[in-house]
């Protein structure tokens, strides 16, 4: 006789957890590559992604000059009317990303940079490049506030100072990946090639970032309490400051080499120089964002403040045209003169805790528009008088933004004082 047959149990299985996956066993495993760790490396990888287009389109420059019929001049123009197109849209990019999500926004982003590599590499004229630069400056003016507002729960403390350190670092690791490009084809002819493989770098971030959770998707307006207020004074400062201490910075990326070379230096040097700056800075914001990451704001914007200052005295070393001054000058340039970004978001995130995605665009409006009118003025003061008097020019718009991010932080002190104020005597009314 046969054995009676079993009745299946109707139990159901304990159900698992979104962290975890079953390996080819049916054990829970955890996965390695979620949650913070996932959000910080799609952050940055959109952000470098984001970035790289305009640098490579510079550095393969003359061969898109040479097969576009485009002037040096005009090419520039072009570049920098992608800036400005970004400068002009941040503040709407930052209402985008508090209405659709960090992540969301990450992905349109990138999916914008990819349009705009595409329409480069397609280009047959001055006008699919400048319609290709609005598609790039459209990307920019998403790319940071959705990144602050991706990276804005990510970590506390110190923690959370090595992740916007580590994220802000993508602009100067943009520069190395033009680099790179360059290196690997050693000719400017193939620029459409490297732009195909950038193309399938864009590519990447939509892989990457995360879907956002159920009920996650939109980043809150306001946050509950007086710590949402505006700080419309300190923003002002804090703009100012920005479009100062980026229209000083961005000289020295654009600038820098050719100074060196009308100096008199090699190319060998005056590369190598461009090359320790980018390492120095991406250092100097991951550094400078995880050692200082909890300090309060305040304080934070004075550490702002001597981060400049010392990067007057590297601009004013790389005026000087000697082979040292040139490469001790651009590395604190670099290194300190533009490794606060990290901290500025820092603040950021921690004085509109609310309102981080609308507050970085407005934000990202003057960081852009001092990228856009700094090589400007620069190069206007070069053809008048000189590469001398144009660095004296760079050095005192970063003294002005030092002189601003401590007018900042005098802001946020007063202002954090009278909140303290307020509520002393409400809590000895309660006792």
């Amino acid at each position: 006789m046969g054995q009676p047959r079993r009745r299946r149990s109707h139990c159901r299985r304990p159900a698992r957890s979104r962290g975890r996956v079953d390996d080819r066993f049916g054990r829970p495993r955890r996965r390695r590559f979620h949650g913070p760790m996932r959000a910080v490396a799609a952050a940055a990888l959109s952000m470098t992604m984001v970035a790289a287009p305009p640098f490579v389109v510079g550095t393969m420059g003359p061969g898109i000059s040479a097969d576009l019929g485009l002037s040096v001049p005009a090419l520039a123009g072009t570049v920098s009317f992608g800036y400005l197109v970004a400068a002009v849209a941040s503040p709407l990019g930052g209402v985008v990303v508090q209405r659709v999500g960090p992540s969301r926004a990450l992905r349109l982003a990138a999916a914008l940079a990819s349009l705009g590599v595409a329409l480069v590499a397609v280009a047959r004229g001055p006008a699919t490049l400048a319609l290709a630069f609005v598609a790039l400056g459209m990307a920019n003016a998403v790319i940071q506030p959705a990144s602050n507002g991706t990276l804005a729960t990510a970590a506390t403390g110190r923690r959370q100072g090595a992740v916007f350190g580590i994220v802000q670092s993508a602009v100067p690791a943009a520069t190395l990946l033009a680099g790179l490009l360059l290196a690997s084809f050693d000719d400017v002819r193939p620029w459409r090639e490297a732009m195909v493989i950038l193309l399938v770098a864009t590519l990447l971030p939509q892989i990457v970032v995360p879907r956002p959770a159920a009920g996650s998707q939109r980043v809150p307006r306001r946050a509950s309490g007086r710590s949402s207020l505006p700080h419309r004074g300190t923003l002002i400062a804090l703009c100012a400051g920005g479009f100062m201490g980026s229209a000083a910075a961005t000289t020295v990326a654009v600038f820098g080499v050719a100074s060196g070379l009308s100096s008199g230096l090699s190319p060998a040097v005056a590369a190598g120089g461009l090359v320790l700056g980018s390492l120095c800075c991406i250092t100097g914001r991951i550094l400078t964002s995880w050692r200082w990451g909890d300090h309060a704001p305040r304080r934070l914007l004075l550490d702002i403040a001597g981060l400049q200052a010392t990067g007057v005295l590297g601009i004013a070393l790389v005026g000087t045209g000697t082979t040292a001054g040139y490469l001790v000058g651009i590395a604190f340039a670099f290194g300190c003169g533009w490794g606060w970004t990290g901290l500025l978001n820092i603040v950021i995130t921690r004085v509109w805790g609310g309102r981080v995605a609308s507050v970085t665009g407005v934000m990202q409006a003057g960081l852009f528009g001092g990228s856009v009118a700094g090589p400007l003025v620069f190069a206007a003061v070069v053809d008048g008088t000189g590469y001398l008097d144009a660095w004296l020019v760079a050095a005192a718009a970063l003294t002005v933004a030092a002189s601003a991010s401590v007018v900042a932080g005098r802001l946020v002190g007063a202002r954090h004082l009278g909140e303290q104020n307020e509520k002393g005597p409400s809590r000895v009314g309660r006792r």
